[in-house]
């Protein structure tokens, strides 16, 4: 496992920020200076030093502490499915907290179930508890290699590939990159779009990943992979092997209660306005947004209009309201296209 410099900090993440070294400057601004201004060599170059200004190739390692475990292991009451997951999120977190250091680290994940189970959305909530950088790269439409590992600049469109480019933009070393639908990767055999996840997934070669469009190496070792697929079966074993791969179902109705019931309460705690309403949301209600099988995702979103609308009766005068005003069902109109499948998100 990687380590960071050492400072008394413990259980706490230190005003001074953690960083690692990740990238040579030295070397890009000789090969920068030593290249023609027009030719791609030149302008990566110049576009990652931009990146990179002030760094000297040591960037940022996003620490945790206990209240980031703590929220973490709060994901389980919107994610109930995804308890595994989590748990071993908890666990991963739980060895850096030994450290005098810790920042976010964990070793790779594959999620596998059906479409609609939450894969992308979990992953979205889980870089947001963490509050590291979080970038979605979508396997099923990389069609070769380089949108990984870049492509050589001596053909006219050669760049460095999305992984260096993500942590010289966001100037982070462990951000969390999704490889969504990883089981889709497709492509000519001779440019393997997955080709170099056998080199980025081991920290020992992650140490020093060559990017093709950046020929100079990086250190790709802190990055927190986590892989979405639907089919195990065809992606290949030697990636398959160096995944922790977890199989999560669709949640049951009494789980999508617990999460709407959750969802609804953390909108009336995080808004000044929920002191107005009652603090559970009706049966009739949560029953109802299960029943129209609206996306999950837009369930907060369906929650807050039916407390507008109730707001804007009370606000108008239109009728007599008690408070704490009852959220029913009555309020929720969803006009949605019907999702597909009837429970998950």
């Amino acid at each position: 496992m990687n380590t960071a410099p050492q400072n008394k900090t413990h259980n706490q993440v230190t005003k001074q920020r953690i960083k690692a070294k990740v990238f040579d400057i030295a070397e890009m601004e000789r090969r920068r200076n030593n290249s023609h201004s027009k030719s791609n060599v030149h302008q990566n170059m110049k576009l990652f030093l931009s990146y990179l200004n002030q760094t000297d190739g040591n960037i940022e390692l996003i620490g945790v502490n206990r209240d980031v475990l703590t929220r973490l292991m709060r994901l389980v009451l919107n994610f109930p499915n995804f308890k595994a997951v989590i748990e071993h999120y908890v666990q991963q977190m739980a060895l850096q907290l030994l450290n005098e250091t810790p920042y976010f680290s964990s070793d790779p994940v594959l999620i596998i179930g059906d479409a609609g189970i939450g894969k992308t959305a979990f992953c979205q909530a889980l870089s947001t508890v963490i509050g590291t950088p979080y970038e979605v790269l979508a396997m099923s439409t990389a069609t070769a290699g380089f949108v990984l590992s870049g492509m050589s600049p001596s053909w006219s469109e050669g760049k460095p590939g999305k992984v260096v480019e993500s942590l010289a933009r966001n100037r982070v070393a462990n951000p969390l990159l999704m490889l969504d639908e990883i089981d889709k990767a497709s492509g000519d055999a001779r440019y393997d779009p997955i080709g170099s996840l056998y080199q980025l997934l081991e920290n020992d070669t992650a140490r020093n990943f060559m990017d093709e469009g950046l020929e100079i190496t990086a250190d790709c070792s802190y990055i927190n992979w986590l892989a979405t697929a639907n089919e195990q079966q065809l992606i290949p074993a030697p990636i398959l092997s160096r995944f922790t791969v977890f199989h999560v179902n669709s949640p049951t109705k009494d789980d999508m209660r617990k999460v709407i019931s959750s969802i609804y309460k953390k909108i009336i705690q995080q808004n000044e306005w929920g002191r107005f309403y009652d603090k559970e949301l009706p049966v009739c209600a949560v029953d109802k947004i299960i029943e129209s099988s609206i996306e999950p995702r837009t369930i907060q979103k369906t929650i807050k209009t039916s407390c507008s609308k109730i707001a804007l009766d009370y606000v108008l005068n239109k009728r007599k309201m008690k408070r704490p005003f009852c959220v029913s069902a009555a309020y929720f109109s969803i006009n949605e296209e019907p999702w597909k499948r009837s429970i998950g998100f």
